[in-house]
């Protein structure tokens, strides 16, 4: 399903530590838009449970279904401004074929498509310490080490996925969003 307003859906993907969510709530700011992170609040109370213990193929029709719920919150807000939105459809894709599973969305399983899709990335050791800042942290070597083969597995099918990449390295948050503004308003 295309977007059919007179504004903006953009959306952040990245994997976890890139900034998406602050160059996200800076870039909604900037646009007078509005911030929105997936999955959708009445999704969260049920997350960390489907992460621990939902197969991979549970697990992944509920971040789907989450997408579904998401894009009908998202078109309701477009209706008066621009959204900017962090983690969408591509997120729940990459993770889970990065995870292993042959993703197949059947053609009843409707969403908005994004008018603009950026890939948020930075280097391994930025992303490293934001990561050590963030609350919840995974402090044991060896989960932290699993997890970050996983999210380099997910980065290629990002990279599959989106071909716009905005390296939030360096030069602050704000050289980034104005890469982003610079692409959106071509």
């Amino acid at each position: 399903m295309s977007s059919i307003s007179a504004h903006q859906f953009i959306v952040l993907e990245g994997i976890s530590g890139s900034g998406k969510t602050e160059l996200g709530k800076l870039l909604a700011q900037q646009i007078s838009g509005q911030y929105y992170t997936t999955p959708p609040e009445s999704f969260r109370p049920s997350r960390k449970e489907i992460d621990e213990k939902a197969t991979l193929e549970a697990r992944f029709w509920f971040y789907l279904a989450s997408v579904v719920q998401a894009s009908h919150e998202i078109s309701k807000i477009l209706e008066t401004q621009d959204v900017v939105c962090d983690k969408y459809i591509l997120s729940t894709i990459c993770y889970h074929r990065a995870l292993g599973l042959d993703i197949k969305i059947p053609q009843w399983v409707t969403y908005i498509n994004p008018d603009h899709t950026f890939l948020i990335c930075c280097d391994d050791d930025t992303r490293r310490k934001r990561l050590r800042a963030s609350p919840g942290s995974i402090m044991n070597r060896e989960k932290y080490d699993l997890q970050q083969q996983m999210e380099q597995r997910c980065l290629l099918e990002f990279r599959r996925c989106i071909h716009q990449e905005i390296d939030n390295t360096g030069d602050g948050p704000q050289h980034a969003v104005n890469r982003i503004l610079a692409a959106i308003r071509r």
